[in-house]
């Protein structure tokens, strides 16, 4: 069983990075086209598509995590893109292609790394974390201005995290950024 708080931190969190990555890749598009391409795991006639796609799926989950009838299935999608992102990731890096762009915050290069792998099973293994059952308990004010403060912390705190990983990763490996 999740605590409710815990439940809605962790589903306003995702929301609020899908919005994020959906903005990020509409914005950039020619950028996030490139960077797809760069991945070389689609053929290249497949990659105009996706490109319009993902912003729209990813999109379809920030608004399905939030709606209660849609909670479930967004949760559940969520994992599984996040896991699909961490599997391009790990294959390239595989493959030896450590200095092409991951596509996480467009604009602002930062190559692949398997810090980013294991980060994006851990946002996966939260996601799933939403289909467990809710505990049953009242819900009070002081639940939800935990929830909005604990949930603007994060936000905040999230890309700065990251930032510092990614910088931390091009240091250690010569990557220009």
């Amino acid at each position: 069983m999740i605590d409710p708080v815990l439940y809605w931190v962790t589903s306003l969190c995702l929301a609020v990075l899908w919005l994020c990555a959906a903005l990020g890749k509409w914005r950039a598009g020619r950028e996030f086209r490139q960077v797809l391409g760069a991945y070389k795991l689609l053929p290249l006639s497949l990659v105009p598509a996706v490109t319009l796609l993902l912003p729209l799926l990813e999109l379809c989950l920030a608004l399905g995590l939030v709606v209660p009838v849609t909670h479930s299935m967004a949760a559940f999608l969520s994992a599984a893109l996040l896991l699909a992102y961490a599997l391009a990731i790990a294959i390239n890096l595989s493959r030896g292609r450590i200095h092409i762009d991951c596509g996480c915050s467009l604009g602002k290069k930062q190559a692949i790394s398997w810090w980013l792998v294991w980060r994006n099973c851990g946002l996966a293994s939260l996601a799933l974390g939403l289909l467990l059952p809710l505990t049953q308990r009242q819900w009070h004010f002081a639940d939800a201005m935990i929830t909005l403060l604990v949930t603007v912390f994060i936000c905040l705190a999230y890309p700065l995290v990251s930032m510092i990983i990614g910088n931390t990763h091009a240091l250690t490996n010569g990557v220009r950024q």
